[in-house]
């Protein structure tokens, strides 16, 4: 039993997140499905950098996933039933939101990682390089660029995250109220996202720097006369599924933030 601000969790958060994927597993095929299917459609990597390309690319992979962050949500929560155009129209409001979010934290992230453009001084400072055990010389602005956008992303992502589980079962409160159970609970989330969903990213992104792992093993899997190619599928299949997982995770996650700040009873972990 996991024990925390006189909350109880019967299984841990990565047991949990396993449970409730079983459950919408439906919505799990639906986003790895619809991942596979378009990246199929793309003429990669040639059209990768078309502002239109990236658009679909990275925001209807986003909505597709929220099916399956609402429907953990919903399971954790225990939010109540809705007639199927409610349903819908709800949907609709979590991934706008979901969103949102994101472009937010990414948007004053990537901001703020800029500065150095923008400040000759720190840029100047930021010239040189550093040595890193078996990663080798780093310049230093690559390693500004990955703290500022883990540091003000996740900082900024915990204190808006909780707004998503409060719209699943309806509560008011908007930005103010996810602020404030981000503020309280900034320690708890942040420290799960950090072991959970952004360890499984930097996972997958380590993984694809593998001698093992050629850039012809990833990407298209079904290429005109080249035909089918079975370790490019597999490969995107795994890369789907983990990422199902860390959306299951970080739903999880973001669910019992809320639980612990309202108070409401876990009945999926009951």
């Amino acid at each position: 039993m996991i024990r925390g601000a006189g909350m109880d969790f019967q299984r841990g958060m990565w047991a949990e997140a396993w449970v409730q994927s079983m459950a919408a597993f439906k919505f799990v095929v639906l986003g790895i499905v619809g991942e596979l299917a378009l990246e199929q459609s793309m003429d990669w990597p040639e059209e990768s950098m078309s502002p239109g390309i990236l658009f679909v690319w990275i925001f209807v992979p986003t909505f597709a996933w929220c099916f399956l962050a609402y429907a953990v949500h919903a399971q954790i929560l225990s939010a109540r039933e809705r007639d199927p155009t409610e349903y819908i129209v709800r949907l609709v409001g979590f991934a706008l939101r979901t969103i949102a979010i994101l472009v937010i934290v990414w948007g004053v992230a990537f901001g703020v990682a800029l500065t150095p453009t923008l400040i000759p001084a720190l840029k100047e400072v930021l010239a040189g390089s550093i040595e890193i055990p078996m990663l080798g010389e780093i310049p230093l602005l690559i390693v500004w660029w990955l703290v500022v956008l883990l540091v003000v992303g996740l900082s900024l992502f915990v204190c808006l995250a909780t707004i998503l589980p409060a719209y699943v079962v309806d509560r008011a409160g908007g930005v103010v109220a996810a602020l404030q159970r981000g503020k309280a609970q900034f320690t708890w989330i942040s420290g799960r996202l950090l072991i959970g969903p952004f360890f499984l990213t930097a996972l997958l992104i380590a993984l694809s720097f593998l001698p093992t792992i050629q850039i012809d093993d990833v990407g298209l899997f079904w290429i005109g006369d080249g035909g089918f190619k079975p370790i490019a599928f597999l490969w995107s299949v795994s890369y789907y599924a983990v990422t199902a997982f860390g959306v299951s995770l970080t739903a999880v996650i973001l669910s019992r933030a809320f639980i612990r700040a309202e108070g409401m009873p876990d009945t999926a972990a009951a």
